[in-house]
């Protein structure tokens, strides 16, 4: 298990998600700045809305 980085890779949702949402989009071409994890490897994303609120969630599977 190890935890992944990547240094300042940012992008917007491709489509909205809800309170409930377990899988979201980013904008196309922007997956691939983003750390591939697989097996028991996992990195951290904050999610900012339009308001400034955040919300930090752990990543257990990456596609692009």
């Amino acid at each position: 298990m190890a935890l992944k980085f990547a240094n300042n890779a940012t992008s917007t949702l491709a489509s909205s998600i809800d309170a409930i949402q377990t899988s979201l989009v980013v904008q196309s071409g922007n997956g691939a700045l983003f750390p591939t994890v697989s097996g028991s490897d996992y990195s951290y994303l904050t999610i900012v809305d339009v308001s400034g609120n955040r919300e930090i969630v752990k990543v257990t599977s990456r596609t692009a």
